[in-house]
C-alpha cells in the first residue's frame, strides 16, 4: 500500500464518523463539523501516521484503528468506541 492510499482510506473512515477529511498534497486535513478549532493534519513518515504535532497514531496497514484514534482526539465517538462502552 502506498502512503497516499493509506491516507485515502483513513479519510473515508473519518468521513463516515462525520469528520471533514480533505487531502492536501501528501497530507490529510481533518476538521470537526462542530468547530474548526478541532482540527489536525495527518502525514506519513517511515510507515507511520503522524498528527501535525508529531503524535504517532498508527502504522500503515492499520488504517481503521488509526482513523479511530484521530476521531477520538477530535472528540468524535466511533462505532468501535460505542461497542466497547
Amino acid at each position: 500500500m502506498t502512503p497516499t492510499s493509506g491516507l485515502d482510506q483513513i479519510a473515508r473512515f473519518l468521513r463516515a464518523t462525520g469528520l471533514r477529511a480533505v487531502r492536501t498534497g501528501a497530507a490529510l486535513s481533518v476538521t470537526s463539523p462542530i468547530s474548526s478549532a478541532l482540527s489536525d493534519v495527518l502525514s506519513v513518515r517511515s510507515g507511520r501516521y503522524l498528527t501535525g504535532s508529531g503524535y504517532e497514531i498508527g502504522a500503515e496497514g492499520d488504517e481503521r484503528r488509526s482513523a479511530d484514534r484521530v476521531a477520538f482526539l477530535l472528540g468524535v465517538q466511533t462505532h468501535a468506541m460505542r461497542d466497547a462502552a
